[in-house]
């Protein structure tokens, strides 16, 4: 039997979501001033977690990650500028090295599009006031690569334990069909550890400040347990890979993604 599977309600080609969907808010982070501490990207994201999560409609779960790649610069540069145009190429997302990671659970993902969200602040107290004596804005502060996902499959966690694993292998894919993440499901879920996999779909037209360039159209997240992270790779059909360590889950602890 297949480990993927369609999802019941579905996205239409133009990016508008015809019927509620599950899918993924994908938030990569870095400090784009350099004069700023990474630990203050912990205190707004402290404060944000709770703007999120108060917003109605979300899925109800958010979660962080860092990079455990020690080429993973906390003051990373994404070169937005070089990824800007239709035809990037798909080469520069994998030199793309983002030290964090921030996921939203979405049982709809109408709610990129909300009143709601789009009002959800983005300044905040905690920040450095801006030049001209306002609040401080998280778009001075961060380097942020907006992603939205749907959900298309996932393989079920047989390990029958209710924590939250403590690492997650991201690849992303040039494909998003079955016989893509199946070669995945059999190669990763055989690792030590593992904890089970959900697969999504790129959906575009949603977000406003949506990370630019050709981006992969699959994702894959593997999870897994263990002393010592996951092993990963990356081949001709995939063009990146990452292992993340857990460091904030917040909202209803019972969910997955």
């Amino acid at each position: 039997m297949s480990s993927t599977s369609s999802p019941t309600e579905s996205t239409s080609t133009s990016g508008t979501s015809t019927a509620p969907a599950q899918g993924l808010l994908w938030v990569t982070t870095s400090v784009l001033n350099k004069e700023l501490p990474p630990s203050l990207l912990d205190d707004w994201y402290d404060e944000h977690k709770d703007d999120v999560l108060n917003c109605p409609g979300n899925g109800g779960l958010f979660l962080r990650y860092k990079n455990l790649d020690p080429a993973a610069d906390a003051y990373a540069d994404p070169k937005f500028a070089d990824r800007f145009t239709p035809d990037a190429s798909m080469k520069n997302i994998s030199d793309a090295r983002w030290p964090y990671l921030a996921l939203v659970k979405l049982s709809d993902l109408n709610w990129l599009t909300s009143q709601q969200f789009l009002d959800m602040p983005r300044v905040s107290k905690v920040l450095p006031r801006e030049p001209d004596g306002s609040m401080g804005s998280a778009f001075t502060c961060w380097h942020a690569g907006l992603r939205s996902y749907e959900t298309v499959g996932k393989l079920a966690d047989a390990s029958g334990k209710t924590t939250r694993a403590k690492y997650l292998l991201s690849v992303q894919t040039r494909d998003a069909d079955n016989s893509t993440f199946a070669a995945l499901d059999e190669k990763y879920s055989a690792l030590p550890g593992f904890r089970g996999s959900i697969k999504f779909k790129k959906v575009d037209g949603l977000l406003e400040f949506q990370e630019p360039g050709a981006l992969p159209v699959g994702l894959a997240l593997y999870e897994f347990d263990g002393e010592e992270p996951p092993a990963s790779t990356v081949d001709t059909d995939h063009v990146k890979a990452d292992v993340w360590e857990l460091t904030m889950e917040a909202g209803d602890l019972s969910l997955g993604l």
